[in-house]
């Protein structure tokens, strides 16, 4: 049932939003892999030159929800695939050549003492994420990872 409902959500986006969705998925995959193989200090040495800052300007905010909704639709699908952090980095970097800064953030939680990390994106101080989630079960760092 969950399937359909994700082919259901792709079924129904326009032409640029699969294509969008088709490279923050690529780009998430990517990495991962980086990540795995290099660690996150030499992927984001990687992978940095790619989020060159596009023109800045006001966009509007059916930009920003479209961005928020595509990175959880591939997070949805590609789950067993990649994690938070790779869908944050390559989301990060396609906001960023529109020109759109946001912020990666990261939480962790206690839960049956084992402990749980999270990574988010932000825009304005808004997460790119379910907002109750992140504000009841994590407790972000208070510095900006990037």
């Amino acid at each position: 049932m969950r399937t359909r409902v994700i082919i259901s959500n792709f079924y129904h986006l326009s032409a640029s939003d699969k294509w969008l969705f088709f490279r923050g998925y690529i780009l998430a995959v990517f990495t991962r892999i980086c990540i795995r193989l290099l660690g996150f200090k030499k992927t984001m040495k990687i992978l940095t030159p790619l989020a060159k800052l596009g023109k800045t300007g006001k966009y509007h905010p059916v930009s920003i929800q479209q961005y928020h909704k595509l990175s959880i639709l591939s997070y949805k699908t590609g789950k067993y695939l990649f994690n938070c952090l790779a869908i944050c980095i390559s989301y990060w970097i396609l906001l960023r050549r529109r020109g759109i800064i946001t912020s990666l953030k990261f939480g962790m939680f206690l839960q049956d003492e084992e402990l749980k990390a999270h990574s988010w994106l932000e825009y304005e101080g808004q997460p790119f994420t379910d907002k109750d989630e992140i504000n009841i079960k994590y407790q972000p760092f208070d510095e900006v990872i990037i």
